[in-house]
């Protein structure tokens, strides 16, 4: 197994709340057709495509969990499960953790698993988020915990929330999947910036040249790092504990093969990948 990228967020003293994410073990699920079930509650794809994207399997402490899979669709066509629960109501203290426990399995090496969480205040105004994508070629055969932190940019309470975990394919293959299970959000203090496009871009300046521009004077990052389509590390940009204002790399490219890279930047507020191609 390859080496995971991503520091996850463990916080063993938050106050987990389950009751705030109906059937958040997917114990529950409604028959749909003779051959198709949905997890109560939860939103899926399955309605769209003859086979079920999304599947309720054994689970790890529980009886069952849901499995988020690549399935063919039809002539050329792949696509990958989801489960989502959209602006869902919330009371009480506020999250800073979403945690859940899963386990995947990625057969070509190039699909993934995507994890997106919103927070909204009473105005449906987004106020915090926490996500992750696995990397090309991040396998993990065994139950594990994982932790996203919630960072927000408002003071706000949370009043509803969005979930959406979703296999992401690009491959072309009915192999690979994700299972799912235990959802719940931790309750610990903490307001922190988010990231967004403005804050950091990547741009392409010719054939042998792209420049990644950091604009965040609350950003803190970690490490700067240029990975291949197998997940191998190729270029390490930047590594300590530096808030730059604005800040400028050069990612020269006339060393790189022809392919798809990733640009990984990693800071305690930031877990973001961007994709690029070397013609």
């Amino acid at each position: 197994m390859r080496k995971q990228l991503l520091m996850f967020l463990f916080l063993v003293t938050a106050t987990s709340v389950f009751a705030q994410i109906p059937n958040n073990s997917f114990e529950d699920w409604t028959p749909v057709t003779t051959l198709r079930v949905d997890p109560v509650g939860w939103k899926t794809w399955n309605a769209i495509y003859p086979s079920s994207s999304t599947v309720k399997i054994q689970g790890n402490t529980g009886a069952f969990c849901a499995r988020i899979r690549s399935i063919w669709a039809g002539g050329l066509n792949f696509i990958g499960g989801t489960v989502q629960m959209d602006s869902a109501s919330y009371a009480g203290a506020r999250p800073t953790s979403f945690n859940c426990i899963w386990r995947t399995y990625n057969y070509s090496g190039l699909d993934g698993v995507d994890f997106k969480i919103y927070c909204f205040n009473s105005n449906m105004d987004t106020i915090g988020r926490a996500s992750y994508v696995t990397l090309p070629y991040f396998n993990q055969a065994a139950w594990a915990n994982l932790s996203l932190p919630i960072t927000y940019t408002s003071s706000a309470n949370v009043s509803f929330y969005t979930i959406h975990v979703t296999w992401v394919n690009h491959s072309g293959d009915d192999y690979s999947y994700c299972e799912v299970d235990e959802f719940s959000f931790g309750t610990v203090a903490a307001i922190v910036p988010i990231p967004t496009p403005e804050n950091v871009s990547l741009a392409r300046m010719n054939d042998q040249l792209y420049q990644l521009t950091i604009k965040n004077d609350h950003l803190e990052i970690n490490a700067i790092s240029i990975f291949d389509i197998t997940g191998k590390l190729v270029h390490t940009l930047y590594t300590g504990h530096g808030v730059p204002s604005s800040e400028q790399f050069d990612i020269p490219t006339d060393d790189l093969n022809t392919g798809i890279y990733f640009c990984r930047i990693e800071g305690p507020n930031i877990q973001q990948s961007l994709r690029f191609v070397k013609e």
